[in-house]
């Protein structure tokens, strides 16, 4: 009999079937079909639908919001399809009473002795992105009472969505993120999950449920799609290392009545998206799964193609040195100076006016590239441009800080119930290029940033975060590390040519400073698109260079803090030695730490922070 449990493997804490951890790669299934809505044709259209989902490479589908009929439970166990059964939820806006949470509970209860017989149920979802959510930790509990011999993702999407409450009875810490994927830290008892991302766009008319109805989704190029679900499954792998996510669902299988974003039509007739390319990718993904050494970080390194870099430790006068030999000096203007930064010396531009710039472009913005640099920011009200490079009519891109409510992306249902205040704090770290109109990149244009979360993604005002922003015109795709995570990739199926000046603080027409309150150190400029590993090890590399200072928490950068480098961080944070800037501890003297000190502390520890 098949076995579902959580071991650690890899140092972190995983998902493991049968004792051996194997990555489950899922597709998001909703049981629709256009000649019978919620009702399959026929029992072979049941089989169909999961023999799909295989013949893609997927192993795993998860059952959104529907319970099927027993027979595609029965052929899931035929077929060996692992799945994840959702609840149906309640309404997801209206306050439900106790009639209905009784309701809902008995028909949870239901499900689950209705189905449990079925092997291939390795994972109940009780709640979704908080939808009629109540009484979530105790609900939760009851599941995994009722029936232990399964995982249980008690909130899915609760990791960082949709004002979701994150249950700590839940074996699995659980992220959506469309343009993702993206991979929250497990801990102990919890592994990570990524149960939605992605999304296959494109019309086909002759197949669709209402042609000519807007969808609210761009049309991309074969060839953009094809880019993007090839950096997407790259940071799958990655992932898998670190922080160790164990498994994701694709969204979706095919498209649902207006909702184009499935690898096949709603008819299941056309393949939108390479079926081939789908399948390879999971086979390399699922191969890799199985070898031990894929399951652990790689060591740090600093990737090839670096065309610039300026540490800031070598600051003379009013110009910053170029330590790439490639000459690209920057001119300190406006009150720009020198500060103590993640180690060494950082450049602060906060007040009025502080930049520096180069003599003119540093990247060829018609080819692929990677921007990387350690940022910290003092104020989350703006939206600013830490670093850029100016055009005539359009900007080449900008990476820094964006300050707006951006829930409108997410359809009118956000925008109709707005969230609490302080629920969604709506600042985040972005990399925005402009669109094919020659709009320009910080007015519009596209954007790769977290603005599907609920803001446990937004930047702690005055932490250091190591931020990567990639162009990669082979995938017509754009992407954003945070901390040497993936966050998101965006399709950027367009050229553009921005040939004026390269700076910090400027603007991205080229003409005045943004007033971007905040601080940058070690800017790096490669001439290539960096992968997920790459961004990884470059940021590993980073973390574990303390150039003789003491080095708090993860000084070798392999993402995990020995008993000494524990020992050490605890000694620093009871002694509230801080760098500029960096929380060590009891930065206040008062003989105490509080909970926010203590946290800031563990995070400038994850960052390698020095004191």
């Amino acid at each position: 009999m098949r076995s579902i449990g959580l071991a650690r493997v890899g140092g972190v804490t995983r998902m493991v079937l049968n004792g051996s951890f194997v990555f489950q790669s899922g597709v998001l299934d909703q049981g629709y079909w256009p000649d019978g809505l919620y009702s399959a044709p026929t029992d072979e259209a049941l089989r169909f639908d999961l023999e799909l989902a295989r013949r893609l490479g997927f192993n795993m589908v998860r059952k959104h919001v529907k319970v099927e009929p027993q027979r595609w439970y029965y052929w899931a166990d035929r077929l060996g399809v692992l799945v994840w059964q959702d609840m149906p939820n309640m309404p997801i806006y209206l306050l439900s009473d106790g009639e209905d949470r009784a309701q809902f509970e008995t028909e949870l209860g239901a499900m689950i002795d209705g189905l449990r017989s079925h092997p291939s149920i390795v994972a109940w979802v009780p709640f979704n992105e908080g939808w009629g959510q109540f009484d979530v930790e105790r609900v939760v509990a009851a599941v995994k009472q009722r029936d232990p011999s399964r995982m249980v993702s008690g909130n899915s999407g609760s990791a960082n969505c949709c004002q979701a409450i994150a249950p700590m009875a839940t074996d699995l810490i659980d992220a959506h993120l469309y343009s993702g994927p993206y991979a929250p830290a497990p801990d102990p008892q919890r592994a990570s999950v990524s149960t939605e991302f992605g999304t296959c766009e494109g019309r086909n008319p002759e197949h669709e449920w209402a042609p000519g109805q807007p969808s609210g989704r761009p049309d991309p190029s074969p060839e953009a799609n094809e880019g993007l679900l090839r950096r997407q499954w790259d940071a799958l792998q990655q992932q898998m290392r670190w922080p160790g996510l164990s498994a994701a669902v694709y969204v979706e299988l095919y498209d649902i009545e207006q909702e184009l974003a499935g690898l096949y039509t709603y008819d299941r007739r056309v393949d939108k998206c390479g079926a081939d390319l789908v399948r390879e990718l999971n086979r390399q993904l699922l191969e890799a799964s199985r070898d031990p050494a894929a399951t652990e970080p790689q060591a740090g390194a600093v990737p090839t193609g670096m065309i610039g870099y300026w540490s800031f430790d070598e600051a003379a006068g009013d110009r910053v040195a170029d330590l790439s030999g490639a000459g690209n000096d920057l001119i300190l203007a406006g009150g720009a100076a020198a500060v103590d930064g993640v180690r060494g010396r950082a450049l602060d531009l906060r007040g009025a006016g502080p930049q520096a710039a180069a003599v003119g472009p540093v990247i060829d913005t018609t080819g692929s590239f990677t921007v990387a640099a350690w940022l910290r920011h003092w104020d989350e009200k703006q939206t600013a441009a830490a670093i850029s490079q100016a055009g005539d009519r359009v900007a080449g891109f900008q990476l820094g800080l964006r300050n707006g409510d951006e829930r409108a992306d997410l359809g009118p249902a956000l925008i109709q119930f707005p969230p609490a205040p302080g629920i969604y704090p709506p600042w985040r770290w972005t990399f925005d290029v402009p669109d094919q109109t020659g709009c320009l990149s910080d007015e519009c244009g596209r954007r790769a940033n977290s603005s599907y979360g609920d803001g446990g993604l937004g930047p702690p005002i005055g932490t250091w975060q190591h931020v990567i922003g990639v162009v990669d015109r082979g995938t017509r795709s754009i992407s954003l590390y945070i901390d040497g995570v993936h966050i998101t990739t965006e399709q950027a199926d367009d050229e553009w040519d921005a040939d004026g000046v390269f700076g910090l603080g400027i603007a991205p027409r080229g003409v005045a400073a943004t007033g971007f309150n905040g601080t940058v150190d070690e800017l790096r400029v490669f001439d290539r698109a960096l992968s997920a590993p790459a961004a990884w090890q470059l940021y590993a590399a980073e973390v574990s260079r303390s150039d003789g200072q003491f080095c708090v928490g993860d000084c070798d950068g392999n993402r995990r803090v020995a008993i000494d480098e524990l020992v050490g961080m605890l000694g620093v944070a009871l002694g509230g030695t801080p760098a500029d800037g960096c929380n060590a501890g009891d930065v206040d003297r008062d003989g105490r730490i509080t909970i926010d000190e203590l946290l800031a502390a563990v995070r400038n520890a994850l960052a390698g922070c020095t004191a």
